[in-house]
């Protein structure tokens, strides 16, 4: 995670300079990082707590598939995903199973479902959201230097 965030300062360093350089490659580094915190302190306690409950997919979900895929299949539990969880998360209608399992995980271990829904945290992720700096942003092929420090300062 050190790796990904001094490689972010570095070229965030280098993008000052030039108002012509995509930020991509600067909050990339970032969302990374973030991954790499995401994996090492949800994701693999949520494969070790549901991987003792279910081992099929019983409903056609994008939710479902992506939960299945991250206990079953090793994806990660990335940034986007983590937002799409929240964002149904205070919603009492459960999708599915592995949603379900999720509810759970977090309510056993109740200091991760604290950080992830403390009501600043959710409106640091939600600013960072509207950027679409993780959909439609990303794939535009250009990140300009303004939006770049203002989700560079959210994350930070």
């Amino acid at each position: 995670m050190i790796e990904q965030l001094l490689s972010a300062e570095l070229v965030f360093a280098s993008l000052k300079n030039t108002k012509y350089t995509d930020g991509f490659s600067v909050l990339s580094s970032y969302f990374k990082g973030i991954d790499i915190l995401i994996e090492e302190e949800i994701t693999k306690p949520f494969r070790k707590y549901a991987s003792k409950e279910h081992t099929k997919l019983l409903k056609n979900d994008i939710i479902e598939k992506n939960l299945y895929r991250i206990i079953y299949q090793g994806h990660h539990l990335s940034f986007g995903r983590l937002f799409q969880l929240l964002s149904v998360f205070p919603e009492e209608v459960k999708t599915g199973t592995y949603l379900e399992t999720f509810f759970r995980f977090l309510e056993k271990y109740q200091y991760i479902k604290n950080i992830i829904t403390h009501k600043k945290f959710l409106e640091i992720y939600q600013k960072i959201n509207e950027t679409e700096i993780t959909s439609t942003a990303r794939h535009s092929g250009m990140i300009d230097s303004v939006t770049t420090k203002y989700v560079r300062n959210l994350l930070i």
